[in-house]
């Protein structure tokens, strides 16, 4: 019989749960953790010069560029499928920064090419980078202001409208950005002073989209969680980068390895959700399946299911040249039962047959169903007709067993069962109808007899 221990399939994975949320969050402690080592140790040494290894930038962009892309993709299509719009803020926060490090690639001095500005603090670099950080921060405070703390929903429409500009603005900030800072129409200041003001204040902006996301959410989510830490790291990194003062220190190479490493693990964490997401929707759709082939009194088989059995094993054992049998059962007087005692009663009684039933064929390719009503089924698969007869009769045995009171609704005051037996033998082409109607038959047969008997097809 098919074997469908559903409360013990939630308990699993309400401990799997459990155990998950533990490992995340000391995973998560351990990455602030290391964040505050690396912040801690780099910080007294951040301008201190290092060699200048121009692929670094190129491949950081690209890295960057990648973990966004992915990320912004992933959100995107949770986001679209269930229209929260927090996704749907976060899918665009990702997106800038997929967008963002194409621009600062493009004017970084050997980034695209063998050439570019001078190599200084005062570069359209730093420009863009300063841009890039306090931009990030912000669109990061809009999309949790958006989320209102990961509850509210959008309808289809306003999640496709929204991803459509998620995707679209950062791109074409991104470009704008690029283009406009190598002339620099709109820079007054010539001390360059704003882009270590705006770097500050993207680090502020991290540190305050860390605090608000956790008190709205209380973190109960593993995205939730790794968001802030990533929001942490990020701001480690503008502290880093505000102190390094030139490209190519310690500060400057600590603080795009942070950068980095936030993205990353943030992108983890929403890979490792969806994987999540995926078994849950596996355990979910197994259940769903076993509830639909189960009846919802007896736990056995449907009458759905149980013709769909009925017609693979004909098939098999006409392949096999092998013998099948089918018990057909029929509680004696129920009406009476019911009338007596009530549906609830009735329902019981139902309940205590269909126990001794799964008692008796319980071997692994027996298939019991509730056949509809007080009458049930069970497919015998290679029993000839002997052996079906011997288990029919120790359901009967077995329904007695259970001493079912009757009262006045029987002669021997104990609810009984007949049985009617019927086989295919050594995989005859009887079809499906025919071994329903022979075993029905002989059911009528144990019912004229004056019931409480299994009888075998043809006795």
């Amino acid at each position: 019989m098919l074997d469908a221990n559903l409360p013990d399939l939630a308990s699993h994975q309400t401990a799997e749960s459990r155990w998950l949320s533990r490992v995340n969050r000391t995973l998560a402690a351990l990455f602030g953790l290391a964040t505050l080592l690396v912040l801690t140790l780099l910080l007294p040494c951040a301008s201190k010069a290092m060699p200048i290894w121009m692929g670094f930038v190129p491949a950081i962009c690209m890295l960057l560029f990648i973990t966004g892309s992915i990320t912004s993709l992933l959100l995107a299509l949770h986001a679209r499928a269930t229209g929260e719009r927090l996704l749907l803020g976060l899918t665009g926060v990702f997106a800038f920064n997929a967008a963002m490090p194409i621009a600062y690639l493009a004017v970084f001095p050997g980034g695209l090419g063998p050439f570019g500005l001078e190599v200084g603090p005062n570069t359209a670099a730093s420009e863009v980078k300063s841009i890039w950080f306090s931009g990030h921060a912000l669109v990061m405070l809009g999309a949790i202001a958006l989320g209102q703390g990961c509850a509210a929903q959008w309808s289809r429409r306003k999640t496709h409208v929204a991803l459509c500009l998620a995707f679209l603005l950062p791109t074409l900030f991104a470009i704008a950005v690029a283009s406009i800072i190598d002339t620099r129409p709109f820079m007054m200041d010539p001390q360059r002073q704003w882009p270590m003001a705006l770097l500050k204040i993207g680090g502020l902006l991290h540190v305050v989209n860390a605090a608000w996301l956790a008190w709205r959410t209380r973190l109960a989510h593993p995205m939730q969680l790794w968001l802030v830490v990533s929001l942490l790291a990020w701001a480690a990194e503008t502290l880093l980068f505000v102190e390094s003062h030139h490209p190519f220190t310690v500060g400057w190479y600590g603080a795009n390895l942070l950068q980095l490493a936030g993205s990353v693990s943030f992108l983890s964490a929403v890979i490792w959700q969806l994987h999540l997401d995926y078994r849950l929707f596996e355990h979910a759709t197994r259940r769903l399946a076993v509830l639909a082939s189960r009846d919802g009194l007896t736990e056995l088989l449907n009458r759905r299911q149980f013709d769909q059995e009925i017609a693979r094993e004909i098939a098999r054992t006409q392949r096999k040249r092998a013998p099948l049998s089918l018990l057909i059962l029929d509680i004696d007087y129920f009406k009476a039962f019911n009338d007596a005692f009530g549906h609830p009663a009735g329902d019981r009684c139902i309940q205590t047959v269909a126990r001794a039933i799964e008692r008796c064929a319980r071997r692994p390719g027996d298939v019991a169903a509730r056949y509809g009503g007080e009458e049930f089924a069970v497919i015998l698969p290679d029993t000839p007709a002997a052996g079906a007869l011997h288990i029919a009769e120790q359901i009967r045995q077995g329904v007695l067993a259970a001493q079912i009171p009757a009262g006045k609704s029987v002669a021997n005051g104990w609810v009984s069962v007949s049985i009617g037996v019927a086989t295919a033998d050594d995989g005859s082409d009887r079809s499906v109808s025919a071994l329903l109607a022979a075993a029905d038959a002989a059911l009528y047969q144990a019912k004229a007899r004056g019931r409480n008997q299994a009888v075998l097809e043809g006795s």
